[in-house]
């Protein structure tokens, strides 16, 4: 079936327009594009949970082998079994990092006082004009 298309001169650009959307509608099936399935940047991140860095490490001290490193850190775990030991390689040698638990950590305590501003006073309120 052939389509025989006559332009006139002023209707030729909805014309145009027309045929295009019929030639797209007819001859070309586009696949339905999938539903949106990816989440917003927003949405990821409120609901991922964030992870708070712990307490620093201290080193303690700096091997060239790994072997005496790791018999520093089992005697350290023995002694103090509230504390955490890693070792760590350096271009230098291995460090055997500690630190208290992260759990075991005393919270700081907030001040519930009032602040500055809360306890200045309006400067203006007992002073009186003389004229």
């Amino acid at each position: 079936m052939k389509r025989v298309l006559i332009f006139e001169a002023g209707h030729k650009s909805n014309l145009v327009n027309d045929v295009i959307t019929e030639i797209f509608r007819t001859r070309v099936r586009l696949p339905t594009p999938p539903p949106n399935t990816r989440k917003n940047m927003s949405e990821e991140t409120k609901n991922e949970k964030t992870i708070k860095p712990g307490p620093p490490w201290k080193n303690i001290r700096t091997f060239n082998v790994y072997d005496e490193a790791l018999a520093l850190k089992l005697q350290f775990l023995e002694e103090k079994p509230d504390h955490q030991a890693k070792i760590k390689r350096l271009s230098s040698g291995f460090v055997v990092k500690t630190r208290l638990h992260p759990d075991l950590q005393p919270k700081k305590e907030t001040k519930n006082g009032k602040n500055r501003k809360s306890r200045k006073r309006n400067t203006d309120k007992g002073k009186t004009e003389i004229s």
